[in-house]
């Protein structure tokens, strides 16, 4: 049994990607008798310092998101940080890379604390971006760095730009997916998806469209919602995230979604359903009949995973560091490049059932060989065990 510490920005209550994967990776950890907990942060003091939430317990520490309040609140934080970073064997923290997380990097290694960084979003927490900072930052960031145990890259692109700035140090890149719970997403019945929809009060030959992610201009809404105006079939456009102001969204701009909201409803009227963020989204990747992403840049999306381990096959644009990760282009997904290769890739995927079904069927060969969250959790945990790591 290890005793691991899972880091992040957020974790639930609020609905953020990186911190709903965390947790998630958390729970397998603890499937395989390992001593789990998380520490987060208690922005604003609207949260518990301690709290119980599926059994795993989340520590939060203080955190104000005016800057010269968090700066303080930082220093003195400095006691509590180091006290529940001495508990634990593994540390894994989840980007992007602020002022606690580097010094709970440097207060591990100076215990001799395995330590883990995953990269979770391109131009925000990569290996460049955190090298691109400010003189001092930078300097920092760049030994921490060096110093981890692991480089957890979710995506190619990932591990190419941390072996260019570290070639010495390629036995610590662990190239993989962050795994998706295939106990939770998984095949449903034709049955169970008659079932949902008549609860939804959904026709059972309507075609579902499905996306999943925040109503942001980052995830190419605003051209979905152009392609889905032309699109030749009779549809429901259902999109699972975040799209007005919400407490748990803070960091999110009203105006943009707004912004996004108005033109998603004059330019599809009925089509689009907003069911906002949601604790089942199982139960709606039940329902639809295609998952559509238009995402500028990602690390390696939940919801794609999500959707394969469920036999939902997927269309959406193609990201860097993310195509290759998960199979071969009209085989395992359609990808494509610009609103016309979406429109053309949707209407095939909607119109060709035999081929939707391979597709799907490929896809979650794909997942259950390579991206099931208990093989990723112990091929981590083996490299971690490997002592060519600390060779250097």
């Amino acid at each position: 049994m290890k005793r691991i510490l899972l880091c992040s920005v957020l974790t639930k209550p609020y609905y953020s990607g990186s911190g709903i994967n965390m947790f998630s990776f958390a729970k397998t950890l603890r499937k395989l008798n390992n001593n789990v907990s998380i520490l987060s942060f208690n922005w604003n003091v609207k949260n518990p310092i301690f709290e119980t939430i599926e059994d795993l317990k989340i520590i939060r520490i203080p955190a104000c998101t005016i800057k010269v309040v968090n700066v303080l609140l930082v220093i003195l934080s400095l006691p509590y940080i180091l006290i529940h970073t001495m508990r634990f064997e593994i540390i894994i923290i989840y980007g992007p890379f602020i002022p606690q997380f580097m010094l709970i990097a440097m207060f591990a290694k100076t215990l001799g604390i395995k330590v883990v960084f995953q990269s979770v979003n391109l131009s925000m927490d990569d290996v460049d971006s955190m090298l691109n900072k400010n003189l001092v930052i930078s300097k920092i960031n760049k030994k921490i760095l060096k110093g981890i145990s692991l480089y957890h890259a979710i995506n190619k692109t990932f591990a190419e730009k941390y072996l260019c700035n570290f070639p010495e140090y390629s036995s610590k890149v662990f190239l993989s997916s962050q795994g998706v719970d295939t106990t939770r997403f998984k095949p449903a019945d034709y049955q169970e998806k008659i079932r949902l929809r008549a609860k939804h009060n959904i026709c059972a030959q309507k075609k579902v469209i499905l996306s999943v992610g925040n109503l942001i201009n980052r995830k190419g809404y605003g051209e979905i919602f152009e392609v889905l105006s032309i699109l030749p079939i009779d549809y429901l456009y259902i999109i699972v995230g975040n799209y007005s102001n919400n407490k748990y969204f803070y960091w999110q701009s009203p105006k943009e979604m707004f912004g996004l909201y108005q033109k998603g409803k004059v330019m599809l009227g009925d089509k689009v359903w907003f069911m906002g963020a949601i604790e089942n989204v199982e139960d709606v990747i039940t329902i639809a009949d295609v998952l559509l992403m238009n995402s500028e840049r990602e690390g390696l999306p939940n919801c794609l995973l999500e959707a394969m381990a469920s036999k939902l096959p997927c269309v959406f644009k193609s990201l860097e560091g993310v195509d290759d990760m998960l199979g071969v282009n009209g085989h395992n997904y359609i990808s494509f490049k610009d609103n016309k290769g979406m429109l053309i890739g949707l209407t095939d995927m909607l119109s060709k059932p035999e081929q939707s079904r391979e597709i799907a069927e490929n896809a979650y060969q794909e997942i259950m060989e390579n991206h099931s969250d208990l093989l990723v959790a112990r091929r981590l945990l083996a490299k971690l065990d490997d002592d060519k790591l600390y060779c250097k």
